[in-house]
């Protein structure tokens, strides 16, 4: 086989039907800039007492995985996609044409404790090598970032196992799933709107914050593997399931210091516990395509903060305006909200 382009290659994947079993076509296709997902084989090297210095004596494979990132720009259809991944299924609605979804970080599923993340089966092509599967892919990560020109996201998937397709009916499938259409809205730096409020109910009049490149907001869930004995024996030692751990979400920007964001530096310096935390928003709405169906809404992504200490760090250069870089690491789940952040997603696309 003559030799390709990693351009000449696809990325898609499908939510499992049956969890951790791999589906056979894929039904939507990745708009990525980079694929570094690949199976990982750990091996143990024996190394015994063997009657000279080159003591190696067995390299035995023991366990697999798979790990990687994807990269790519993020437009408002895909973004559901990834957000299902990172967080749960969310609760949709349609109105007059303009579908919202809300994503809160996967807790309870029909009121029981859950820690199982939505699982998709991962379809990538390596050219000569050929068409690959992963079966049981979660995100572990998932970061978004309002850049200058453009929006891009980053995603960390870890799966339980990769192998080859090498059915010729199963490939010609594949291959037939794989097309895009036109591009979709795309979210950039020109459509956002930051606001801080002290409450949450607050935000509503909150006080806008004039934000600079550059906002990165990211979800991690810690994701571990379920590796334990089965009633079966097995080659190596098995993963047979992922689950969520902890929730972490992190924000990061920065700001030029103006007396108007001041209210934030106060917060961050602050010794009285009510005056500490601050509520967020961050708002990208793309008003360039027109508005939803019949609606007044336009493709937009919202991101809520109820609560965060904010972490002002200030930089004076001697040549240049005094600006402050702002992290919110210390997002809390409130008792009134019952989340640390949630999504708020309006575009065209009905369910995800």
């Amino acid at each position: 086989m003559s030799l390709q382009l990693g351009s000449q290659q696809f990325a898609a994947f499908k939510f499992e039907t049956v969890r951790n079993t791999a589906e056979l076509v894929p039904d939507i296709v990745f708009k990525i800039s980079e694929d570094s997902v690949k199976l990982e084989k750990e091996n143990v090297n024996d190394a015994i007492i063997y009657g000279n210095r080159d003591n190696n004596y067995e390299n035995r494979f023991t366990k697999k995985s798979v790990k990687g990132k994807i990269k790519g720009i993020i437009n408002t259809k895909d973004l559901g996609y990834l957000l299902k991944m990172a967080m749960a299924q969310p609760t949709s609605s349609t109105t007059l044409g303009a579908s919202t979804h809300t994503f809160r970080p996967l807790n309870l599923t029909a009121g029981v404790a859950n820690l199982n993340l939505p699982s998709f089966t991962f379809f990538h092509s390596r050219g000569a090598f050929g068409i690959h599967k992963a079966r049981g892919c979660a995100i572990d990560a998932l970061t978004l970032t309002v850049g200058e020109t453009e929006t891009t996201f980053e995603a960390d998937i870890m799966g339980l196992d990769e192998t080859e397709v090498t059915n010729g009916t199963e490939i010609t499938n594949i291959r037939a799933a794989i097309s895009y259409s036109i591009p979709d809205p795309k979210l950039n730096f020109g459509n956002v709107v930051v606001k801080h409020a002290s409450s949450f109910a607050g935000l509503v009049a909150g006080t806008v914050l004039n934000v600079r490149p550059d906002i990165k907001i990211s979800i991690k869930n810690n994701i571990a593997f379920d590796l334990s004995s089965s009633s079966a024996p097995y080659a190596e030692a098995t993963n047979f399931n992922t689950y969520a751990q902890k929730f972490e979400a992190s924000v990061e920007l920065s700001f030029f210091a103006k007396t108007s964001s001041k209210a934030l530096f106060d917060a961050f310096m602050s010794n009285t516990p009510s005056a500490q935390n601050r509520a967020f928003e961050i708002k990208l709405e793309n008003q360039s395509y027109g508005v939803l169906g019949t609606s007044t809404l336009f493709n937009s992504i919202t991101f809520q903060i109820p609560q965060a200490l904010p972490i002002c760090e200030i930089e004076q250069p001697m040549d240049g305006a005094i600006s402050v870089n702002l992290k919110l690491e210390n997002l809390i789940n409130t008792p009134a909200q019952g989340y640390s952040i949630q999504a708020i997603l309006t575009n065209l696309t009905a369910n995800y």
